[in-house]
């Protein structure tokens, strides 16, 4: 496919949006797509950042006249033109790419217009990254939010736009989900054999609320009037684009053996697994964090995070400080980090597993994909509202009748069986979901990985009684061949259940026993 994406940076906008449009353009990029983007010269740019990424730029048309936006949400002054100013100069700059398949666009300046007219005028579908929770005209809506259910857009979108919704969904760099996957829960660092902890501070690479430098003075207040202090070094994270990057940089050269500044990373899974706990703002990194299990504070610097940031203090996985109150709240937030690092450490690991990016390229797959007779749509990971259909489907007779224990399953008996699977940082529980009519997704079955040993899993399957003969459970191994092609994945079907046995087989899996077959990893490419 020809895939363009219209994104953005700059010293008002942040980095962001363009970050994680790259982590996606590389992965589709690995799996044979061409991609181009389309982003407007401006002081912080990152043009010649992703251009030194091996892409293409298309630089669209500067204004004479420069907005400069009058609060963090002031998304007109982001775009600098109207919409269909800047979707006029797109068709225009774009136009001799041939056979344009799919526009991606993540912008908060971005709207339904702009969206309707280059439908309209370049015939393509489109994708949009967005979580402001507005109206868009596209054909597939990514919103990342932690806690956000695709019925919030019910409304907002055409009926016939499909929605990926959630962390699920988090575009991390693969790196963070293969250094999760080579640690359990058994070989997670928890507060007892952490003598000294190391800070690392992310407060954007822009940091245009001089964020980064106020926490760098909360903490030297907080170690000051600590003497037995926990603090053995921190890394501040801030890139010369910063109008407060000197001031940074001062502040770190006048006490170089605690204070440390970088100005870029380039492997950022590993840079930040190399620190004990985060302070940063409630945005992308959140999920970075959340994988690598890494207890954090957090600052809110936008309106727009204020959702995320209330998500992440109810499930128990940081600590809000405003950054007008550093001075007085800092030191007793970082005391309860430290003191509740175990629990903070294990409710992160719940919230992300960073396996968005091969998620929402299944989902790009899906939705470019010629027309087929399967209504399979893709699968979720299971979440408590769905246990109760869960055990209806579990306690079937023809569930129960190739099922390794046939015995039926007692109401109490799963709720505690599924709430103990869906608390575990290590399984991946999935439903599967079928289009039972054009506008809807039920539920349809269930797969799941159960965690064996390193990175071997064991693989269960049952679709629900009335879509058997649908070849759904064919479609839900190919599902989990493109989210989870890393892994070893076995499974255990008796020798009777013929149909089960054909499934296998076809799926490529190897018979290594009796009743045990085997798919080794596959090498997806990203």
């Amino acid at each position: 496919m020809n895939i363009i994406i219209r994104t953005d940076a700059s010293i008002y906008i942040g980095t962001g949006h363009v970050m994680r449009c790259l982590v996606l353009a590389t992965g589709l990029v690995k799996i044979g797509h061409q991609v181009t983007f389309a982003m407007r010269p401006q002081q912080g740019d990152l043009i010649e950042f992703v251009q030194s990424k091996g892409f293409e730029v298309i630089a669209l048309t500067t204004p004479s006249n420069w907005s400069m936006p009058k609060s963090s949400a002031d998304y007109a002054a982001w775009l600098q033109l109207t919409e269909l100013e800047d979707a006029n100069d797109f068709s225009l700059l774009v136009g001799n790419i041939a056979n344009i398949d799919l526009v991606i666009v993540d912008h908060y300046g971005i709207n339904q217009v702009w969206e309707k007219e280059i439908t309209n005028t370049l015939g393509c579908q489109i994708m949009v990254i967005d979580d402001l929770l507005r109206e868009h005209s596209c054909h597939l809506l990514l919103d990342q939010t932690f806690g956000r259910k695709r019925e919030e857009y019910k409304g907002l979108l055409p009926n016939s736009v499909s929605v990926i919704t959630s962390t699920e969904y988090a575009l991390l760099n693969p790196t963070f989900a293969k250094i999760r996957q080579k640690e359990s829960t058994d070989t997670l660092a928890d507060s007892s054999s952490i003598n000294r902890h190391k800070i690392l501070v992310m407060m954007g690479g822009i940091d245009n609320s001089n964020a980064s430098f106020k926490v760098l003075t909360a903490i030297k207040q907080y170690i000051s009037l600590n003497l037995h202090h926990e603090v053995q070094v921190v890394t501040v994270i801030i890139n010369d684009k910063s109008p407060y990057y000197q001031d940074v940089v001062d502040f770190v050269s006048e006490q170089p053996d605690m204070f440390k500044q970088v100005d870029f990373v380039s492997d950022m899974a590993s840079f930040m697994k190399l620190h004990t706990i985060a302070i940063g703002a409630p945005g992308g990194t959140s999920w970075e964090r959340a994988c690598l299990g890494i207890p954090n504070i957090i600052i809110p610097l936008a309106d727009n995070q204020k959702m995320v940031c209330q998500s992440l203090m109810d499930s128990g996985a940081a600590i809000k400080v405003e950054l007008d109150n550093l001075n007085s709240e800092f030191s007793s937030a970082l005391i309860a980090v430290i003191k509740n690092y175990d629990d903070i450490q294990k409710n992160n690991l719940l919230l992300c597993d960073g396996l968005g990016l091969y998620r929402t390229i299944f989902a790009i797959k899906q939705l470019t994909r010629k027309k087929e007779s399967s209504i399979f749509s893709g699968c979720r990971l299971a979440n408590t509202n769905d246990v109760e259909q869960v055990y209806h489907w579990q306690i079937q007779p023809e569930t129960r009748r190739f099922s390794l224990n046939t015995d039926t399953p007692t109401w109490e008996g799963h709720c505690k069986w599924m709430t103990k699977k869906l608390a575990s940082v290590d399984n991946y529980f999935y439903i599967i979901e079928v289009k039972s009519k054009p506008d809807k997704l039920s539920a349809a079955g269930v797969v799941r990985l159960d965690h064996v040993s390193g990175s071997t899993y064991l693989l269960s399957i049952f679709i629900a009684p009335d879509f058997h003969g649908n070849g759904i459970a064919q479609h839900a191994l190919t599902y989990i061949d493109n989210v989870h092609a890393d892994l070893t994945i076995k499974a255990t079907v008796l020798s009777e259940n013929v149909a089960s046995v054909k499934l296998f087989t076809r799926a490529q899996y190897k018979q290594i026993a009796a009743e045990e077959f085997q798919r080794t990893p596959i090498i997806s490419g990203l």
